[in-house]
Formats: structure tokens, sequence, C-alpha cells
């Protein structure tokens, strides 16, 4: 055997002789290489390897047709236990929270439909977030005190409101747990999740990768 055998995962091994018929064709084994870990389903979470591209179907509605190009989405993700302590001590917990955080990327498709329907969302929320903006620092002059502090509350509310929309009506979806080695994908649906799974289980070679 020269030494290029040794790096095919599927080259022969030494033949093997029946000791009951010495004069059998000698039969060689064959080494076949494990499969890599594709995704899984934990409880209501997708968990897939870090960097996975998703197989060609829509990551929240199944949808195999009308797909859009495929996309690219960094996650993050901290213990939730560190939030307390960003309100206890805030500018220490931020720096914290900015060296601690976990970080993965998935590439993924959507329908167009959906994406069309994201963006529409994206741009309310920026209108909300601008006039709020707005709305808390250019009170009109000549106007009294309470007027001004109304305003300043007014922007101050649907900044805040932006904020939550942006988390949640604005993100289909988002990183519960990120480890060394794997994400666990929150706000997928079941028949979805279910749908990824069974693709790459089945798939003896992925054309999507």
């Amino acid at each position: 055997m020269n030494k290029d055998d040794w790096n095919n995962p599927y080259r022969e091994t030494t033949p093997y002789v029946s000791p009951s018929n010495p004069y059998a064709v000698p039969e060689s084994e064959i080494v076949v290489p494990e499969q890599t870990e594709g995704a899984r389903i934990e409880g209501k979470c997708l968990v897939v390897p870090k960097d996975w591209q998703s197989p060609p179907i829509c990551l929240l509605t199944g949808d195999t047709t009308d797909l859009s190009a495929l996309r690219r989405k960094k996650l993050t993700w901290i213990h939730p236990a560190w939030f307390i302590l960003f309100f206890i001590i805030r500018l220490v917990a931020l720096l914290v929270f900015i060296l601690l955080r976990k970080k993965g990327e998935i590439h993924y498709c959507i329908s167009q439909p959906l994406a069309a329907k994201l963006k529409r969302r994206r741009t309310i929320n920026w209108c909300i977030f601008g006039t709020g903006l707005l709305t808390a620092v250019l009170p009109m002059a000549g106007t009294g005190f309470d007027i001004i502090l109304q305003f300043v509350l007014t922007g101050f509310i649907l900044i805040v409101l932006s904020g939550v929309l942006a988390t949640t009506w604005c993100r289909p979806f988002y990183a519960r747990k990120i480890d060394k080695t794997h994400i666990w994908i929150a706000k997928i649906p079941a028949r979805v999740r279910e749908a990824i799974v069974g693709m790459e289980r089945t798939a003896v070679a992925r054309p999507w990768m």
C-alpha cells in the first residue's frame, strides 16, 4: 500500500481469507467513514452545527419553491444570568456582555413572500424609531416645560417600543443557546424542524452544500 492510500477513507484493508476454504477469493473489508452530524431537534429548538447551511427549504414556512437567495446570519447568545448583572452594574456588565457573548453563523433560505413581509416590518419599525428620536430630541421651541417633558417621554416610549419590536416582531428566529460547536435556533415551526432533519437524514449527498 503506497502512502497516498492511507488518505483514502475507502481504502481496502488486508484481504481476509476464509479458514474453511483457503482457495476462496480473498474478501476485502471496506472502511466507511462516519457521517458528519447534521441538524437535530431538542424540545422546541432546531440544533445545528456552527456555520450550518440549510437545505433548500424556507426556514420559517417549510416552502421548498420560490425561495430567496441563500442568506447569511450571525447569531449571538449569552447566559440570561448576565442580564441581571447588567441591571446591577450597567457599564461593567455591558463590557462582560460583549466579552462573553458567543457567536455562530448560519446560511438559510426564506420564501420570497416572507422576505417581503419582513422587509415591510423592518421599514415600519425604523419609522417608529425615527419618529421617537425626533420627538425626544427636537421638542417645539417656545413651549413650556410640561409640553417638552411630554414630547421627551413620548419619544422615549416610541424608541423603547421600536427596540422591543426589533427583537420580537422583526426577528423571525434567534439563538436560544450557543456552545463551542452548535447553535440552538428558536422560533422555527415544528413541521419545518422535522422537515429539515428529515432532509438531512435521507440525503446521501447534499447538493446544496
